[in-house]
């Protein structure tokens, strides 16, 4: 049984998923994991209607994984010194006296390919989407309790 269609419902979805991609990109300013700003422009959400009901999913970059719980060592990819050197800029970060911005991003590079991210090593993860979740599921559920109710009215108590 599909619950959900009416457009009361799919516009308190909406704005679910507009206030919960909000909260991200805040926890994410508060947690200084967004130099560019890219990460969190990235972030969008997207409400489709499939055969076994109504689906709200939260889209992002595909290293947003990474900037919450780090990165393990092993293979980078080609363009990463690139990528690092960028995040120097972005973060304001001061490179150390005698290296250029390229040699020290690819210092960093170096160091994640063999010993993985600091935040991957130290197993201390930026807490971002667990907070947002604990306080915009109960919502969520809010949503959907009073859809339920609605559709129990309709349907069952004025046939």
């Amino acid at each position: 049984m599909k619950f959900i269609g009416d457009q009361q419902t799919l516009a308190a979805l909406d704005a679910w998923g507009d206030t919960f991609v909000k909260r991200l990109q805040v926890e994410m300013q508060n947690q200084g994991i967004n130099a560019s700003g890219n990460l969190s422009n990235s972030l969008e959400y997207v409400i489709t209607n499939e055969g076994d009901g109504t689906h709200i999913q939260i889209l992002a970059d595909p290293y947003f994984f990474y900037s919450e719980h780090g990165r393990r060592a092993g293979k980078i990819p080609y363009n990463f010194v690139d990528i690092l050197e960028e995040w120097v800029a972005d973060k304001g970060i001061t490179v150390p006296s005698g290296l250029t911005a390229r040699k020290f991003a690819s210092a960093i590079a170096w160091k994640i390919k063999r010993y993985g991210s600091l935040r991957y090593r130290t197993q201390s993860p930026a807490d971002v989407v667990a907070p947002v979740m604990n306080e915009m599921y109960p919502k969520l559920g809010d949503i959907l309790e009073s859809r339920v109710m609605y559709y129990i009215n309709d349907n069952l108590f004025n046939w």
